[in-house]
Parts: C-alpha cells; structure tokens; sequence
C-alpha cells in the first residue's frame, strides 16, 4: 500500500467518525413497469455513511432563466464496506425513518461510493 493510500484510508476514518451516520441499505432490483423489488442476490445491512444535502441554490442563466447549481442530496460510503451500489437501491436513514433511492451511483476515484439520492415515501 502507497503512502497517499495510507493517508486516504486515515481521512476516511476521520470523514466517518466526524460525519457519518446509519442507514440500513436495501438492494433493490429494477422491475421493467413496475416498482424496483428487493433484490435477493445482495446482502441488505446496517452501515455507515455520510449523507449530504447541499442546500439547492438558483442562478439567472445566460438565457433569462434561472439555472440549477447544485446537484442534490448524496449519500457516501466507503467502497470496503459496500462495493455494489446500484439505481434504485434504498438507504433508509436510521435516526428519522427517512428513505432515500439511488439515482446515479458511482466511485469518487479515493476509496468511496457516491450515490445520488432522492427521498421517496413509502
């Protein structure tokens, strides 16, 4: 293991033990006109992650119109503990009950998967 990976699996631990939270993670499989199903060939579980929900901020476009800067809520988690993150997969946030679904999930390049969220209502 290089130096810089020894150092980002220091900062994950500190990113996790400063921000992270539990969220029960739910696999979810894509249902073709229907709605996603449990997907019982991945493990669902209790897990840590960071969830972040940037405040959504307007701009006056070029055209007129008001341009959207930012990209809404995340969650991120590091990608030992889950490796297979897909769409429609829920996260249910274990202090409120909240769900969210993965939209576009995806490696941020150091050692973590960032899932774009929303929040739905079961």
């Amino acid at each position: 293991m290089s130096v810089f990976h020894r150092l980002m699996a220091v900062a994950d631990a500190s990113i996790d033990r400063v921000n992270a939270e539990a969220f029960a993670f739910a696999p979810m499989r894509e249902v073709v006109n229907g709605r996603p199903a449990a997907d019982p060939t991945r493990q669902p579980g209790i897990l840590m992650a960071v969830f972040d929900a940037p405040a959504e901020r307007m701009t006056l476009g070029a055209n007129g119109g008001a341009d959207r800067v930012t990209s809404g809520p995340t969650i991120s988690v590091r990608a030992s503990l889950l490796t297979d993150v897909r769409r429609f997969d829920r996260f249910t946030r274990v202090r409120d009950g909240k769900v969210f679904e993965v939209t576009a999930p995806g490696p941020d390049g150091i050692g973590r998967i960032v899932a774009r969220v929303v929040e739905i209502a079961l």
